[in-house]
């Protein structure tokens, strides 16, 4: 819904990648030719940017066509979309450019137009963190789909909240992973890389020779056993790197971190050091990693303090550090350095710089690339770690584990030795219940205790761990175990004594009658009753059980011709004789039932669900087999489900990432100007106000729908009352009445009653409750964009159906303050049920107004102007005329907040103009 009237305010890549996919090759007129860079033209207004593998031998103007395999990296740009800079503007904002030190290219110039368009200041961080920003989103957008959200995951990596960026890096490593290669199958368990072969492996991960600082970390990482990645070659090539541009750090950096509450990482050293800014310095997630302010605005503001007031108050410091009981030569210089950046002199400040001083010194002497990887192994973040815990790791490092037999190693020659050996050691199970490592019961023939003294012992020693839940998992798993084994194929006749005997069919007793009856135990006469065993079935009789199943086939519910299962039946009805019971289609289902139940549980059974069972207070073996079957089931069926909600989520979510298209720049700028994260899930929500989709009247209209085909009284009030806060709203708005602070506290007032007082399970409670929490996070966004009164949003009710309202207020004279009602331009997104999204932009020149409105379809477009007439009345009522009506039809209508007239006009205000 882009509404073209203000295509200039867009600066717009468009999200044609699908169609680019689509085609193994790329032909079109060749526009631009730089290198290994170009830019074709293939037409309706599409122009590919690429990054080639090699440069093509080709003029401008020539047509080409490119094969993608020799193609590393493509954007297609909608050249009808692109921000038009006009010669003037072109002079006016590379003067801007030039005096902020910043190369003049088309990209910088476009960025510079969006901005001033959004009235964000023309700094040269807001203008370079909209650059990046916006190409990495591109980016994102182009990458990001299904299979690479779930790798994205498997990273750690928070696709919604983390930063552009990351996500962005993220994705190109995925993209350059190469799936198949493993250096552990072309070195066996060597202990250690040749030169050469270091070489090999940089080739393959870099596709070109490098230098020996690479094949030097290579040879490490390999030593350590840590996987050889571009990534963890690089984390450790660029730890040293920051470490050596710290060599010369100043006292001021440390001061820094203190003042400002930084972690003292090195990491956030460097940055601050050298001033390097995706927005500020990480500073316990208050701030977001990319934000539009820099490093300097950051910092509290100071007066300045020259060399003659320190030397003035010098006497004073040393009276002070003798007070501290802290050495005045040592400390003087520092505690100057404290007065000049802002710091208090404290015992605790100086404490901490020299702390970290001392603990910097030492990393840098002693952390080499073989300890590094050592802690890399050991899930330590070298960069992020604070630098004074990260020396006390480097001098530990003999005690961290670096054997080749790691934890993802030993859990797999567990596994390995069940799959070889069918049994398992009470310390080899130990380890997979601590680590959590989900197993098949089935697969394991004996449990083998060495010693149980020892094996309790090594329990009660865990302390992160609950001991009687593992020493219960490892009793409960050894029985199981037991049963498994020694009933390798269950027969019919053990679960025909069963019914016979009138015993629990349970795990247990079914093992119990199988020892019974195979005279390996007698364990059943601990039961207070007789037992009667099976009689032996006379050969002579088998003919007459086989013609009797053939006689009553259906019965056993087979078909003739099905020869197992015919032998299956005969099974059946030979142990239901042998222990003397009716042949009944009751007898019979029951036995099934029984044999099915035993042969699931045993195929599916494993340790998380035995542990699961435990935490419940349940014991597995003596749950009766219908029980015990349903509850493995719904345990699978609960994992099953729990990975397909996340899988349709991360769809949903990557979906909608990727329909972001022509809002993208305005995206990026208006979350720069309210200081917001810049995050996927920002744009996200960015985008949909702009979309006026999924908007404050969208979602009351969710919870209506909701509850409204409940019967109950409470919920029929409750939706009433907040029908009628709505139609009031929208009465106001017709009114010209607003008070948007009214507006939100009654509509929360009247969502709040709602959530009280109706009555609903659990289920549906859980379903409601997330509807109201996301209703109550768009009032609150709306509540802090509307702090100035520049951007209202209001839900309407339109012939009974819930509607959305934004309007957006413009100071002309882009002063900063509050909006000059008399100088300022409105615009306005109205959703509608049968016209889809309106957007209105309105001129107003003294008396004369000029309406431009954004419509979807060329019916909608003769639709309003059927009305023209009425309109006009309508504005004279209020004492305006209607200057012009234009429309601009397109079905990707978006509202545009930076649409403004260039000639300088007196507004009557909008809020007394009544439509």
């Amino acid at each position: 819904m882009l509404n073209k009237v203000s295509s200039e305010a867009y600066n717009v890549v468009s999200d044609a990648y699908s169609a680019f996919n689509t085609s193994f090759k790329v032909r079109g007129t060749l526009i631009e030719n730089n290198e290994s860079e170009v830019k074709i033209d293939v037409g309706d207004n599409k122009i590919i940017q690429a990054k080639l593998k090699e440069k093509i031998d080709a003029n401008v103007g020539d047509t080409v066509v490119i094969d993608k395999k020799k193609i590393i990296s493509s954007k297609v740009v909608d050249s009808s979309s692109e921000v038009k800079i006009t010669e003037d503007e072109r002079v006016k904002y590379s003067d801007v450019l030039k005096k902020l030190n910043i190369e003049l290219s088309e990209d910088n110039l476009n960025a510079v137009k969006t901005l001033n368009s959004h009235g964000i200041k023309l700094s040269k961080e807001n203008i370079m963190s909209f650059v990046f920003s916006k190409n990495y989103l591109d980016e994102i957008v182009g990458s990001l789909d299904y299979d690479s959200a779930v790798k994205l995951l498997d990273k750690n990596i928070d696709i919604e909240n983390d930063s552009l960026q990351k996500i962005a890096a993220a994705l190109d490593e995925i993209k350059n992973e190469k799936e198949g290669f493993s250096f552990s199958k072309l070195f066996k368990m060597k202990k250690e890389v040749t030169t050469d072969e270091a070489e090999e492996i940089a080739k393959k991960i870099y596709g070109s020779k490098m230098g020996k600082d690479i094949t030097d970390i290579i040879k490490v990482l390999y030593k350590r056993n840590v996987s050889i990645t571009k990534k963890n070659i690089e984390r450790v090539n660029d730890i040293f790197y920051k470490l050596d541009k710290l060599s010369d750090i100043k006292d001021e950096t440390f001061i820094d971190t203190v003042k400002n509450k930084v972690d003292a990482t090195i990491d956030n050293l460097y940055k601050i050091k050298n001033f390097i800014k995706k927005g500020v310095v990480e500073v316990s997630d208050k701030i977001s990693s990319i934000s539009a302010k820099v490093y300097e605005t950051f910092l509290p503001k100071v007066n300045k303090v020259t060399e003659k007031d320190l030397r003035l108050l010098e006497e004073d410091i040393k009276f002070l550090l003798e007070d501290m009981n802290m050495n005045v030569d040592d400390n003087i210089h520092l505690a100057k350095k404290f007065i000049k950046n802002g710091l208090e002199v404290t015992k605790e400040n100086i404490k901490n710089v020299n702390e970290m001083k001392e603990a910097l010194s030492y990393i840098t002497k002693n952390l080499n690339k073989d300890k590094a990887a050592a802690l890399i192994k050991s899930k330590i973040d070298i960069e992020k770690l604070d630098i004074r815990e990260l020396a006390k790791q480097i001098k530990d490092i003999g005690n961290i584990q670096t054997d080749i037999k790691v934890e993802d190693k030993e859990v797999q020659d567990i596994l390995q030795k069940i799959d070889n050996l069918k049994n398992i050691g009470e310390k080899d199970l130990l380890t997979l219940l601590k680590k959590d490592v989900d197993f098949e019961i089935n697969k394991i023939e004996k449990v083998i205790f060495k010693s149980k003294d020892t094996l309790i012992n090594d329990i009660s020693n865990m302390k992160n761990q609950s001991s009687n839940l593992l020493n219960s998992s490892i009793n409960s798993i050894n029985k199981l175990t037991q049963i498994f084994s020694d009933i390798k194929n269950l027969d019919f006749n053990i679960l025909s004594f069963q019914l016979k005997n009138k015993m629990p069919m349970t795990l247990n007793n079914i093992h119990s009658s199988y020892l019974l009856l195979n005279n390996k135990n007698d364990n059943i006469n601990n039961l207070n009753k007789k037992i009667k065993i099976s009689k032996k079935l006379e050969p002579k009789h088998e003919n007459i059980v086989k013609k009797y199943v053939k006689d009553n086939i259906n019965l056993f519910g087979i078909k003739k011709e099905d020869i197992k299962g015919f032998d299956k039946a005969v099974s059946v009805a030979k142990s239901l004789i042998q222990n003397s019971l009716n042949l009944s289609k009751i007898n019979i289902q029951r036995v099934y039932e029984s044999y099915g139940q035993f042969k699931y549980i045993k195929d599916n059974l494993t340790s998380n669900i035995v542990k699961d069972s435990l935490s419940k207070g349940l014991e597995i073996e003596y749950m009766n087999l219908d029980d015990l079957s349903e509850y493995v089931k719904d345990f699978k069926n609960n994992i099953d489900k729990s990975q397909t909600k996340i899988n349709n989520y991360l769809k949903t979510f990557t979906d909608n990432i990727t329909t972001i298209n022509k809002e993208r720049e305005a995206s990026i700028a208006f979350i720069m100007k309210n200081n917001r994260s810049m995050s996927l899930k920002e744009i996200k929500k960015t985008s949909s106000f702009f979309k006026n989709k999924d908007q404050i009247g969208h979602k009351i209209s969710d919870i209506v729908r909701f509850l409204e085909g409940r019967e109950d009284e409470v919920s029929k009030k409750s939706i009433y009352k907040l029908k009628q806060t709505v139609k009031n709203i929208s009465k106001d708005a017709k009114d010209g009445k607003l008070d948007p602070k009214k507006v939100y506290e009654d509509i929360s007032n009247a969502i709040k009653d709602m959530q009280n007082n109706v009555n609903v399970d659990d289920k549906i409670n859980k379903d409601f409750n997330k509807k109201y929490e996301d209703l109550m996070e768009s009032l609150e966004r709306s509540y802090i964009f509307n702090k100035e009164e520049k951007i209202l949003q209001f839900p309407l009710l339109i012939n009974e159906q819930f509607s959305n309202l934004n309007m957006y207020f413009r100071d002309r004279k882009k002063s900063g303050k509050k909006i000059d009602k008399d100088d300022m331009d409105v615009v306005l997104s109205l959703n509608t049920a049968n016209m889809g999204n309106i957007n209105i932009h309105l001129g107003v020149n003294k008396d004369n107004v000029s309406i431009k409105m954004g419509i979807n379809n060329v019916e909608n477009k003769n639709h309003i102007e059927n009305y023209k007439d009425l309109l006009e009345n309508l504005l004279k009522d209020i004492g305006y005329n209607l200057d012009d009506i234009s429309f601009d039809v397109d079905n990707e209508n978006i509202i545009d907040i930076s649409q403004e007239k260039e000639e300088d006009s007196i507004s009557k205000g909008f809020l007394d103009l009544k439509i």
